[in-house]
Formats: structure tokens, C-alpha cells, sequence
């Protein structure tokens, strides 16, 4: 082996590049970008490698306040001569379409009202939430923060792929519609008037993302109580009764338990408007749009394809966002109720230890304090409600045939 070889075997190793930790605020951060394009995110979250913290924006505030007055005055000039809303005899069609486009419009000024009154509990419940894994730490816990991190950006750039590929459809079938010399302006208003479409359609992805951060904090939880549920079955009950160990875990487990059911309630609360406008709008619409595919189907006319793709992109692009949203709800909740499961497949002989006394007061605390999302009380964000919702618009639906004759 020759001199300079050997002297290579000694050399140390060259400096490493730190990778930036993925945490709460990374996770947010690299889907910011598009809430903030589509206004309805004034969040940035600033700081190099390691720490970033979540702070308002006046400049995006401000972009999404001119943004939503400008869609206001656009729609309204739309409305004023209902060029682009009377496409059909069908009078249904004008309430449809007067319908939706109102509540994209509210969901703008719901938007508007809540990040300007409480950004500053949400920025507070943000630090809160990012210092439970501080203490899932102390428990030895690893979050799988790069699985969840994909999943959000999965969540976020697959529902933003979807729609621009129905809002492109759109353009398309309205280019041909537009009067022919005056199609910039034309341009002009079909675009604010997509606006508010985005923004109600990435709203609940926000709303999403966090709940899914929620259940993966739960998730790692579930995963410690395990683990010390298989030691203090597989030990003598004594040993674990008189070790602080397991006291002092399932303490800690407890502790954030409580933390993040207390973060949940406040994020279902800050986004229960918004989720309300969603769910009513999307009953409406859908309900309206399965009738117009029936109607288009059976007319004496010709049967006018694009038209029906159209009713389609509005049953996908309503029911999507509800659909994910109901499912992670459903997700995070189940691991919510997990640890109570799990916290009773703990076997303690001694009543009196500190053990069982710390047990008895988790098992107390996750009876009174369970995760239940909800749409401001009215309905519950579960598997229910795409039941009940399928129900009314089946009803709904059979009216509309039912009468038809006097809708045309």
C-alpha cells in the first residue's frame, strides 16, 4: 500500500451538510406558497435551517383584501348583464349558479374576517402545538414528520391538479361563448370569477393539513402507550407499579393528550364557518347538478356532452374537498379514541400506587374530553355526514324530477 493511501485511511471525513429538520412549521411551509397565491393564507413562517416560526403578513392580508373586493366588482359587472349566467332556460340553473358563486364569495370574506381578528390565537395555537413535540421528545418519540409531509403536499398539489384541470375544461367550453369582440374583458371576468372557486376549494386543504398533523401526534402517542402497555404486561406487576418510569410516560401521555384535543377544538372552531358555507353549498349544488345530467340526458334535443362534463367537474370539485376532509377527521379521531382503548389494557394490581392513581385520572380525562369534529355544532365531520348528505340529495333529486315540467 503506498505512502499516500495510507495517509487517505486518516483523513477525516469532510463536513456534512445538516439537513433542515422537518417540524410543524416546514410542513406548512412547503405548501405556503400556494394558500398564499390562492388568498387564503397570510401566514409566513421565516428563519433559516432549524428555526422557523409562524408569524403574520400584512403584505398577503392585503393581497387577499384587493383580491376579494376585485372578484366582488368583476361578478357584479357579470351580473349586471348575465352573459355568462343565463346559458340555459332553465331558471334552476341561474339560482344554481347564483348560489355558488355567492358562497365562493363568502367563504373570500369569511377568509378575510378570521385571519384579521384571530390570527393571533391561530399563531398561538401553532407555537402551542409545535412545543407537544418538545414533550413527545422527553417520551422518546419519533414523529414520521417526512411521511406527513408528503401526504400534505400530496393532499395540496393533487386538489390544486384537479381543479386547474376543470378550470381549464371551463375555459375552454366558455372561449367558444364569449362574444366575439369583446373577448379580453370577457377573459377578465371569467377569471375573478374562478377566484373564488380556488379559494373555496383550497380552504379546507389548510383546515386538512393541520387536522392530519393533529392525528399523526396522536398516532405517536398511541405508539408510546404501547410500548408501555407490552413492558408492564410482560413484567411483574410490582416491579412497574414501583417504577417512576412508566408513571412518569404515561403522565407526560396524558398531558399532551389533553394539549391536542385542546389545539383541535380551537382549529375546528376557526375554520367552522368556512366548513358550514362548504357543506351547504356542496348539498346544494350537487343535488342540482345530477338533476341538470338528467335533465340534459332526457331533453328531446340533442344531447350537448360538454354541458354534462361541466356538471360533472362541479359534482367532483364540490364533493372532493368534503370527501377528504371527512376521512381525515375520521382518521385523527379514531386515534384520539385509541388511547383510551389502549390505557385499559394496563394491568394494575395495587389501587394504591401511583401507577394506577395516574391511570384512573387519564381514563377520567379522556371520558369528558373526546375529539369530535364538527361544522360549528350544526353537523358532525364524519362518515354520517356524507351518509345523510347522500340521503337529502337522492330526496332532493327526485323532486327536481318530479317537477320538472314546471322548472323548464
Amino acid at each position: 500500500m503506498s505512502m499516500n493511501s495510507m495517509e487517505n485511511m486518516w483523513l477525516t471525513d469532510k463536513p456534512r451538510k445538516l439537513k433542515p429538520k422537518i417540524d410543524l412549521f416546514s410542513m406548512l411551509d412547503s405548501v405556503a406558497l400556494i394558500w398564499q397565491f390562492a388568498g387564503n393564507f397570510p401566514m409566513r413562517f421565516p428563519g433559516h435551517g432549524n428555526v422557523k416560526k409562524c408569524c403574520f403578513s400584512r403584505v398577503i392580508m392585503g393581497y387577499q383584501i384587493i383580491l376579494f373586493f376585485t372578484c366582488v366588482a368583476l361578478i357584479s359587472t357579470v351580473f349586471y348583464t348575465w352573459e355568462h349566467i343565463l346559458r340555459s332556460q332553465i331558471w334552476v340553473m341561474t339560482m344554481v349558479t347564483i348560489v355558488r358563486t355567492m358562497s365562493c364569495l363568502l367563504c373570500m370574506l369569511i377568509n378575510c374576517f378570521m385571519w384579521m381578528f384571530y390570527r393571533k390565537d391561530f399563531i398561538d395555537a401553532m407555537d402551542f402545538l409545535a412545543s407537544q413535540s418538545v414533550i413527545l421528545n422527553q417520551l422518546g418519540c419519533r414523529p414520521d414528520y417526512s411521511r406527513c409531509l408528503r401526504m400534505i403536499q400530496a393532499l395540496v398539489y393533487g386538489m390544486l391538479t384537479i381543479l386547474l384541470m376543470f378550470i381549464c375544461y371551463d375555459f375552454f367550453i366558455g372561449f367558444s361563448r364569449w362574444p366575439p369582440g369583446n373577448k379580453t374583458f370577457s377573459f377578465i371576468q371569467w377569471l375573478f370569477w374562478t377566484i373564488p372557486l380556488v379559494v373555496q376549494v383550497m380552504t379546507p386543504t389548510i383546515f386538512v393539513a393541520l387536522v392530519m398533523i393533529l392525528g399523526l401526534h396522536f398516532r405517536q402517542l398511541n405508539v408510546k402507550l404501547m410500548a408501555v402497555r407490552d413492558r408492564s404486561n410482560s413484567s411483574p406487576p410490582k416491579i412497574i407499579e414501583v417504577s417512576n418510569e412508566g408513571v412518569e410516560s404515561i403522565r407526560l401521555i396524558a398531558k399532551v393528550h389533553y394539549n391536542l384535543c385542546k389545539i383541535s377544538k380551537f382549529i375546528n372552531s376557526f375554520f367552522s364557518a368556512n366548513l358550514v358555507v362548504i357543506v351547504v353549498m356542496a348539498f346544494f349544488v350537487m343535488s342540482s347538478s345530477l338533476y341538470f345530467i338528467f335533465n340534459e340526458v332526457v331533453k328531446d334535443e340533442e344531447t350537448d356532452y360538454w354541458d354534462i362534463g361541466t356538471y360533472v367537474a362541479w359534482e367532483i370539485t364540490t364533493a372532493l374537498p368534503i370527501i377528504v376532509t371527512v376521512v381525515i377527521c375520521n382518521l385523527t379521531s379514531n386515534e384520539a379514541e385509541l388511547t383510551g382503548r389502549l390505557i385499559h389494557e394496563l394491568y394494575v394490581e395495587n389501587s394504591e400506587s401511583k401507577l394506577y392513581q395516574i391511570i384512573r385520572s387519564l381514563s377520567l380525562q379522556l371520558h369528558h374530553q373526546k375529539i369530535e369534529f364538527s361544522g360549528a355544532g350544526l353537523f358532525p365531520i364524519n362518515s354520517s355526514l356524507l351518509q345523510t348528505m347522500i340521503g337529502n340529495m337522492t330526496t332532493f333529486l327526485v323532486i327536481l324530477i318530479q317537477f320538472q315540467p314546471s322548472l323548464d
